[in-house]
């Protein structure tokens, strides 16, 4: 894999109910890689049962010797919503997942919380190559950030756009330091990126991205660059109404600052403030550029020694 061979250190990959699927395609990396670590971005605990997920992670780690890392989350909600799957309690749910999820990695007893019980019947029939798999919190609102502080060891902060960092990171890390982990924890900034020798060229291969997700990101942090409760409307709406390409042509210009997105060194500049605040790893999301191989080698030879630096 051409992010291995750059020397990237974590392969995450989004897991979308309407996409290709992660739980296939990371067995697959696997197969075809030796070092990089890999991991779903994000599973939730309602289109799949948490000992599914347990089940699934610790495959994962036992095909890969022992790379995997589980990424967890409520979801969005409105996307499960399209499939009819309820959502509730998304909190406390992910909670008890999480601990769910870890009684059935360590070979422990039944779990029972609130929204989430099972027998003693329900056990993993194999022995899992790790008994502790790292579980990373996706977290956007302020009781999923602290929830990540309180129990997560690394959290996924959805940083759409990078300006919520200023909040999201100081937030995750007080929880943290309350629960005396404030060491314990890794924060992986999630970023929108795309990028290009030409900045016109990196910003347009943002706009379908735009348009599909951005009605499902919270207005609390979609307000840091100026959007409007009517801005995300008319989008949602144009997408229901007249599909995707008029979703695109509904966004305002000032909606691709919910991205890092241009030359190598447009980008650097970015994230180097992302850094500054407190971020420990930068999880590079879609689209990665007008061309994926060639977003790849930049990322690999310009921008990741320079950000190795920044650490």
């Amino acid at each position: 894999m051409l992010a291995e061979k750059y020397g990237l250190d974590y392969c995450w990959v989004v897991n979308d109910l309407t996409k290709r699927s992660a739980l296939a395609v990371l067995p697959a990396i696997a197969a075809n890689t030796s070092k990089i670590t890999i991991g779903p971005c994000i599973l939730n605990p309602y289109s799949l049962h948490p000992a599914e997920i347990a089940s699934y992670i610790a495959t994962l780690d036992e095909i890969s010797n022992g790379r995997a890392v589980l990424g967890i989350g409520a979801g969005a909600v409105k996307i499960l919503e399209w499939a009819g799957v309820r959502v509730s309690k998304p909190l406390t749910r992910t909670k008890e997942a999480i601990e769910a999820v870890r009684r059935l990695l360590s070979g422990l007893e039944a779990f029972r919380g609130t929204e989430i019980q099972w027998s003693n019947e329900i056990q993993l029939r194999f022995t899992p190559r790790r008994r502790q798999i790292p579980i990373y919190l996706g977290c956007a609102g302020d009781k999923m950030l602290k929830l990540a502080g309180q129990i997560a060891d690394g959290a996924l902060p959805i940083l759409f756009p990078p300006e919520h960092a200023a909040h999201a990171i100081p937030t995750i890390l007080e929880a943290a330091e309350k629960c005396g982990r404030r060491d314990q924890i890794e924060i992986a900034g999630c970023i929108w990126f795309s990028i290009s020798e030409e900045t016109e060229v990196a910003e347009k291969a943002l706009r379908s991205l735009i348009a599909y997700y951005a009605p499902h990101i919270p207005l609390t942090a979609l307000s840091k660059i100026g959007v409007t409760p009517a801005e995300l409307s008319a989008i949602e709406m144009a997408f229901r109404e007249r599909g995707l390409d008029a979703a695109m042509e509904a966004i305002p210009r000032k909606m691709f600052k919910i991205a890092i997105y241009g030359t190598p060194e447009q980008c650097l500049e970015q994230i180097a403030v992302l850094a500054k605040r407190g971020i420990t790893q930068i999880n590079i999301g879609p689209p990665l550029g007008p061309d994926v191989k060639e977003a790849l080698r930049l990322i690999g030879t310009k921008l990741a020694p320079a950000i190795r630096e920044l650490q």
